[in-house]
């Protein structure tokens, strides 16, 4: 057989679960406040590591930006020089292929035999030039180094742990109070006056 709390105890249990409730709740917040310290701590040890890894990376591109950029540079404008030259060479001899070249020789006989001279035009063509130059290579650019990203499940799972705890225990904690102040709901004791 079943016993009946009294009704001023059960009462008395129903303010107290209000009370255990909030206190519940501040544990659950003093454990975010730490689950979140923790979250930042592993973060600031990741964000180390990062720089740490990433500093070789940003020396090398500040050599990169400072020193081999402007080298590469200044002897691509000198090529580009030496090609506008060339092709300005190319554009005059397509313009005039052939140099002209006059030279006296022997053009006839007199009828006594005496040779005569005249001017004959002779017609070279121009040698063509040829491009020697290379062009500068591109320096290559250093590569940041490979990353992960920062892991973040096994601080949600704790999250998500003590959120499912504290969800249960205050389910738990109001089912017990309702169940405290309405006993006379149950069938048992549905005929006890209180």
């Amino acid at each position: 057989m079943a016993t009946r709390m009294p009704q001023f105890l059960a009462r008395k249990v129903a303010r107290r679960g209000g009370a255990d409730i909030t206190n519940l709740a501040a544990a659950y917040k003093a454990q975010s406040d730490a689950l979140t310290s923790q979250y930042e701590t592993e973060f600031d040890k990741y964000r180390q590591a990062v720089a740490q890894k990433m500093t070789p990376f940003q020396e090398q591109l500040a050599n990169y930006q400072s020193v081999l950029e402007p080298q590469y540079q200044s002897a691509l404008s000198a090529y580009n020089q030496k090609l506008a030259d060339y092709q300005k060479q190319l554009a005059e001899i397509s313009a005039n292929p052939v140099t002209e070249r006059i030279e006296r020789e022997v053009v006839g006989r007199t009828w006594y035999g005496k040779k005569e001279y005249g001017d004959v035009a002779y017609y070279d063509p121009k040698p063509i030039p040829t491009f020697q130059e290379k062009a500068p290579e591109l320096p290559t650019m250093p590569v940041a180094p490979e990353i992960a990203a920062f892991d973040t499940t096994q601080i949600e799972e704790k999250r998500k742990q003590i959120g499912s705890d504290f969800q249960r225990e205050i389910g738990e904690r109001k089912a017990g109070r309702i169940g405290a102040v309405q006993r006379k709901s149950r069938t048992l004791l549905g005929g006890v006056k209180a």
